[in-house]
């Protein structure tokens, strides 16, 4: 051992105290970080979990009035899963105890069972029975906002109509892990609701039958995504542009329907 190194091991002593410190800031340093990482791995495989048990589709897409049999020709591009057309509008809620207006959105379901895509969790009551159109699910938050009871009534103001409804249950979707109007970005959850109703009630009410307005995809696994999006615009453009529609949230897919949405409007 040289005379250098042996004034490095005295001066490192004479500053024990300073260099225990530093080693144990250190050291916090790398153990928050391991558990930082830790903690994002174990929120993303969480995240996708969900999305992947809910169904959770990869694009959304909306227009005016397209015929059912549009659907049919989207399943057979390439590149795209399950194609899931619906009818979705937004509506108007009255309710006697408030003077704030009530927005909301309207969806339809299948005629029997959950939907193929976006399933619904139900949170309490139950599904809606088919023999009754006027049974809807609303959306957890709102319920809970508004203390909505299961059997509640709910006026829905349907294409310039009046028409009531009967809460049966109410549901997280993941399609809405917050509802709130196009272009405000913050929830709330007292003054803006999602229904979900048969699709013959909603249908009829809009003049839907037979056709649909908004459509939930997935893409086929090693999917390309630009050809796909030019395919489904270039499929859908003669049936009208886009109405305003509420985007999901999901870390998964927020960049593609964010992108996609703007090319469409």
């Amino acid at each position: 051992m040289n005379v250098l190194d042996i004034k490095v091991l005295r001066d490192l002593w004479s500053m024990r105290v300073q260099v225990l410190s530093i080693a144990m800031l250190v050291a916090a340093g790398v153990a928050v970080f391991v558990m930082s990482v830790s903690n994002y791995r174990a929120l993303v495989g969480a995240m996708e979990g969900h999305y992947r048990y809910e169904r959770f589709a990869d694009l959304f897409a909306g227009m005016t009035r397209a015929p059912l049999v549009i659907a049919n020709r989207l399943r057979e591009i390439d590149g795209i899963g399950i194609v899931e057309p619906r009818v979705a509008k937004p509506v108007r809620i009255v309710r006697e105890d408030t003077n704030l207006p009530i927005s909301g959105r309207i969806i339809s379901l299948p005629a029997e069972g959950q939907p193929l895509l976006n399933r619904l969790h139900l949170v309490q009551g139950r599904w809606p029975d088919p023999l009754h159109p006027e049974e809807v699910i609303i959306n957890a938050a709102y319920a809970e906002a508004r203390a909505v009871r299961m059997g509640e009534s709910i006026d829905v103001v349907l294409n310039g109509r009046l028409q009531d409804f009967r809460v049966v249950g109410s549901a997280l979707s993941p399609e809405f892990v917050f509802a709130t109007r196009s272009a405000v970005p913050l929830p709330d959850d007292r003054n803006y609701v999602v229904l979900w109703a048969a699709e013959d009630a909603v249908a009829s009410a809009f003049d839907m039958k037979g056709a649909f307005n908004d459509v939930a995809m997935t893409l086929a696994p090693k999917a390309s995504l630009a050809p796909v999006l030019d395919e489904v615009d270039r499929l859908l453009a003669p049936y009208g542009e886009p109405e305003p529609t509420i985007a999901a949230i999901s870390p998964r897919t927020a960049f593609l329907k964010t992108s996609w949405r703007s090319r469409r409007h």
